[in-house]
């Protein structure tokens, strides 16, 4: 069973700027299926057009920086927790 109580999901949930994207995505992601927004209008020749392959080096780049520093913060939260047993185990 997955614990969810004790998680930051929570927090997450209870923030308005979580539900503000969810709000914007799902009106933007219904407004392409249902055809109000047209998908020519993003091509690369388009005023709002966006290079893709661009969005795909940006977003690599992003994941491997956010895994490194969730990694790095994981092994100092686990150093200190190894800390604080061992001083605990002390006293």
């Amino acid at each position: 069973a997955i614990a969810v109580s004790h998680s930051v999901l929570p927090h997450v949930f209870r923030g308005m700027e979580f539900w503000l994207f969810m709000f914007i995505h799902l009106v933007l992601y219904f407004s392409y299926r249902s055809g109000i927004l047209n998908p020519q209008w993003t091509k690369v020749t388009e005023d709002w057009g966006l290079n893709w392959q661009a969005v795909r080096i940006v977003t690599t780049i992003t994941t491997f920086f956010e895994v490194f520093y969730f990694n790095q913060c994981f092994a100092r939260y686990t150093n200190l927790y190894n800390k604080t047993r061992c001083l605990m185990c002390d006293t």
